[in-house]
């Protein structure tokens, strides 16, 4: 069985544009995660993403056919303008 890890974060940015994206925590269940979430009064000011990532796990970087972005299949938040 593969071990996951739930990333918790959130956009701490509020004007109208842009987006600045923070890291909440990492926990080991899906409960922990949960419950950090509910113990952050100011969390409920933002909606904060939980994304479930494999232990032990690299994903493969891909660079953008015009060469100005590079990424993998897990996108953790953010702006461009």
């Amino acid at each position: 069985m593969t071990k996951e890890l739930y990333l918790v974060t959130f956009n701490g940015y509020r004007d109208m544009w842009g987006a600045e994206i923070y890291l909440g925590g990492i926990f080991d269940s899906r409960d922990k995660a949960d419950e950090y979430i509910r113990s952050q009064k100011d969390l409920t000011k933002v909606y904060p993403k939980i994304t479930v990532i494999p232990v032990n796990r690299g994903y493969e970087c891909k660079c953008s056919e015009d060469g100005f972005f590079i990424s993998t299949d897990i996108f953790l938040g953010g702006y461009v303008e």
